[in-house]
């Protein structure tokens, strides 16, 4: 899968051998060639393409195609700081993209939205913490981001789960690096059929650069006593049939299921109120 910028933002489908599956999609133009895209797809075929249309712009465009090449959407969102973005997935309630935002004049932080198939933003959300959510991936049960931070002067890479409406799970952080003399970047982010994770990242270090690959279970624990009994349980071993619980797995006590906050995104139009999602 190919995606590039002329007059348009452009996508094509080709197999190993270079042949066109399914002729170019031209996207809608971007009157400008500069701009960022990210490729994803999931267990169906269907191709999600984001896009940051022009640099340090608020203009994002995401588009949803069938394994035919059909364009299932194709919308225009808006979001409230200029934004580069550098991943995107399909979650339960709508399609997550996860990047980097200009909060204020150089000062970058990571951002993160949710956009329903009609281009309505559920949910957007920056971090304090870190300089960009470099990577999201569609778990069975939710979402992965991978992010780059300085923790009391140290580079980390840290990994955030979330749900399937995006909301904050869990949060780790790998392979802190006395020797950098930079902060880390998080490169790639995949997942393995058991359901554990894989992180590449890069780093400067007194030595040279150096690339960090870091491997976890399906929660971000990179050890087997922090994993603990998690080690042994499936990415959906420890999800319930509760919307408004946060599912996780806790190393010392196993599976977990905290009370999802009054007000939490649970389903497209629906929120958590008393443990029960609700809406029209």
């Amino acid at each position: 899968m190919v995606a590039w910028f002329d007059t348009a933002l452009r996508v094509q489908r080709i197999n190993g051998d270079g042949a066109a599956v399914w002729p170019t999609a031209a996207l809608g133009a971007t009157g400008a060639i500069q701009g960022n895209a990210r490729l994803s797809t999931n267990g169906s075929g269907h191709v999600l393409i984001a896009a940051s249309l022009v640099a340090n712009e608020k203009t994002v465009r995401v588009a949803l195609l069938s394994a035919g090449g059909l364009v299932l959407a194709n919308v225009i969102v808006k979001a409230k700081y200029p934004v580069t973005v550098l991943g995107a997935a399909l979650a339960s309630v709508g399609t997550v993209l996860s990047g980097q935002a200009t909060y204020a004049p150089g000062f970058k932080i990571p951002w993160a939205m949710l956009v329903n198939e009609s281009g309505k933003v559920l949910l957007e959300q920056v971090s304090p913490t870190g300089s960009k959510w470099s990577s999201v991936i569609a778990t069975q049960t939710g979402l992965v981001m991978a992010n780059q931070l300085s923790v009391s002067g140290v580079g980390v890479l840290g990994l955030m789960g979330t749900d399937g409406a995006g909301n904050p799970i869990w949060n780790t952080q790998h392979n802190a690096d006395l020797a950098a003399m930079s902060l880390p970047t998080a490169r790639a982010l995949d997942r393995w059929a058991d359901g554990s994770l894989a992180l590449l990242g890069a780093v400067q270090t007194t030595a040279g650069p150096q690339i960090r690959v870091i491997r976890t279970d399906p929660w971000g624990h990179d050890s087997c006593d922090a994993a603990g009994t998690c080690a042994s349980k499936p990415v959906i071993g420890c999800a319930d049939t509760n919307l408004c619980t946060f599912d996780a797995c806790d190393g010392k006590g196993g599976c977990t299921h905290k009370p999802a906050p009054d007000g939490s995104l649970c389903a497209i139009g629906k929120v958590c109120a008393g443990g029960t999602c609700v809406g029209p």
